[in-house]
């Protein structure tokens, strides 16, 4: 059996192409999101358990509030660093589909299937009027 260069199929196909690519970035910055989410609240967690395990050994009251400040002092940072991995999860996923839609725009024009597809053909209507 030979394939016939049929346009309207090309044309699925590459939507076909298109759409799986794109579902590719979608799902594995889904999958880079949950990881970074489970990370950072497994870190907040430890972090908790480190807080309340040590407020536990402080004896005097008066030094509750010292080392309170002390020990949040490095949350910021953690913050500012998380901020920064969501960022770049973003950004890339955005280039990565960008870089998809273009491939599909390109592929699309360079095949000439846009121009290429027939028109459906109108049918006189067999009904009487």
């Amino acid at each position: 059996m030979q394939a016939h260069n049929n346009p309207v199929v090309e044309s699925y196909q590459h939507q076909m192409d298109a759409s799986r690519e794109v579902a590719g970035v979608v799902f594995d910055v889904v999958d880079r999101m949950e990881h970074l989410a489970l990370e950072s609240a497994h870190k907040a967690f430890d972090e908790r358990m480190r807080f309340y395990q040590s407020l536990c050994a402080v004896r005097a009251p008066q030094d509750v509030l010292a080392f309170q400040a002390e020990f949040f002092s490095h949350t910021p940072e953690r913050l500012l660093r998380a901020q920064q991995d969501w960022m770049q999860i973003f950004t890339e996923s955005q280039k990565r589909i960008g870089e998809a839609v273009q491939h599909y725009k390109a592929g699309m024009n360079g095949n000439g299937v846009v121009g290429d597809v027939p028109k459906p053909v109108k049918r006189k209507s067999t009904r009487s009027k």
